[in-house]
């Protein structure tokens, strides 16, 4: 029995030791070759270690699983290409962004099998009827996704994606021929960012060389937590003295502090680009000129608004006559804060024709905000008047809450209404007290308590028929 025994736990040791070693090894490959070598931030997204939390999880709460899971086998057509070539689920998948392509994240995968890629990546193509170009004189080639928001390029060893909200391959074909063509990515096993990752064992994390955060899924609720290093001391302020609708469904607000002059750059190149702008004939260097760096959104209850519907006829002699009507529509009741300086925001959108007559905001196609400018603010709401808004001071230069069950009720949108049924609240706070740290936490929460929340919202928009009504406790 002894010997029995001590043959067992030899076992369970050597296991516990190649299970160990497996997981080291498979942290780090994950990360080589990977990462553009200029890449100043890197999100890791744990894809084995959130498997093995859910299985754990599946072993402690069988009964909601065995509700949840059709043991049923269903019929799937035969994949006809095999191999794709390419392992589509790593043991990580790793992303990344480089400073010279704003507003980017890029991820790298390897190709095991050229032909088989090949062979898969043109089946898939023409079935969204998007065709391959080549880059650098065949050296790689490329395809644009305009509605998956992406573009992705290739050659025989990898593929590059790289997801932005207006995909464009000019904007991206310097980091494709960096990765693709002259091998510009980290190899070295003891760089900084490898090190840091190898060593993290949270599911999901993001790195810059000046702090990380982490997200876990947990029973119940997801958890965010994690600090970044600012430059000074008093990057941001310590108190934010705001005024809010009390007792909102949605709360933000966010204190940029833009007497930091990098704050203000910084946000500048975020935004410079962006269609919403451009359509609206909008300069965001004006912009930032006439704010401080503060904003505030909260949304509470409902108002009325007067929409005009425009219709069209033919008089006696056929000619085409516009004929107007007006009716009354429930719309959500927003408040909008933006921080003044020295130059008027509304005169400025007054002058570009963003702000009518009425005093009306007509970027916005679904609700008239009415723009009112006092000594300190601009405000945009989507009701007449001064609203009652309470006095606070906030240790966090940043903090956002959410109750999705009167957000719903307050936005009534189908299109939220799956998503918001399966979550209860969430919180997002950020202040700098002491010291160049910025301490950050936060928590999603759903109404699952020994459920880990990943599930809880993964067989919860799965099962719920799109057009149902889910009850919220």
């Amino acid at each position: 029995m002894k010997k029995f025994l001590k043959g067992l736990l030899l076992v369970i040791v050597l296991g516990s030791i190649g299970y160990w070693g497996y997981r080291h090894f498979s942290k780090k490959a994950v990360l080589i070759d990977k990462i553009h070598v200029d890449a100043d931030s890197v999100i890791k997204i744990g894809l084995h270690d959130i498997k093995a939390t859910l299985a754990w999880d599946a072993i402690t709460s069988p009964s909601f699983y065995y509700d949840h899971v059709s043991f049923s086998k269903p019929e799937k057509p035969k994949d006809s290409l095999g191999d794709k070539g390419i392992d589509l689920q790593p043991y990580s998948l790793v992303l990344f962004t480089v400073p010279t392509v704003q507003n980017t994240v890029f991820t790298t995968l390897a190709i095991d099998d050229s032909v088989a890629f090949e062979a898969y990546v043109a089946s898939e193509l023409e079935k969204k009827t998007l065709s391959i170009s080549a880059g650098m004189d065949g050296a790689y080639h490329y395809t644009v996704a305009k509605k998956e928001k992406a573009v992705l390029a290739w050659n025989a060893d990898k593929l590059v994606v790289a997801f932005l909200l207006e995909p464009d391959f000019t904007k991206t074909k310097t980091i494709f021929e960096d990765i693709l063509v002259h091998d510009r990515v980290i190899k070295e096993k003891d760089h900084p960012f490898v090190n840091r990752l190898t060593k993290d064992a949270d599911h999901i994390t993001y790195v810059k060389e000046e702090g990380e955060l982490h997200l876990n899924f947990e029973d119940g609720k997801a958890v965010i937590d994690g600090a970044m290093t600012t430059n000074e001391t008093k990057n941001y302020q310590p108190h934010v003295s705001l005024e809010t609708l009390l007792d909102a469904s949605f709360s933000l607000h966010f204190d940029a502090n833009f007497e930091q002059e990098q704050h203000k750059d910084n946000l500048i190149k975020l935004l410079s680009g962006m269609s919403f702008f451009e359509k609206n004939n909008l300069d965001v260097q004006a912009l930032a000129d006439r704010t401080n760096g503060y904003l505030s959104i909260a949304i509470k209850g409902k108002t009325t608004q007067i929409d005009t519907i425009v219709t069209y006829t033919y008089d006696d002699n056929f000619e085409k006559i516009a004929q107007k009507a007006t009716q009354e529509k429930e719309v959500p009741k927003i408040h909008i804060d933006i921080g003044g300086e020295n130059k008027s925001l509304k005169a400025y959108l007054t002058s570009q024709e963003t702000v009518n007559g009425d005093g009306i905001f007509t970027a916005f196609p679904y609700y008239n905000f009415y723009v009112k400018e006092g000594a300190l603010n601009t405000s945009f709401g989507t009701f007449k008047g001064r609203p009652e808004l309470q006095k606070q001071v906030s240790s966090n230069f940043l903090e956002c809450s959410i109750d999705f069950k009167t957000l719903q009720e307050d936005l009534n949108l189908s299109q939220t209404k799956r998503l918001f049924s399966l979550l209860d609240q969430f919180q997002l706070k950020a202040k700098q007290k002491q010291g160049k740290q910025v301490i950050i936490d936060g928590s999603l929460s759903g109404f699952e308590k020994d459920i880990n929340i990943a599930t809880q919202l993964f067989f919860g928009l799965k099962d719920t028929p799109k057009d149902a009504i889910t009850e919220t406790p």
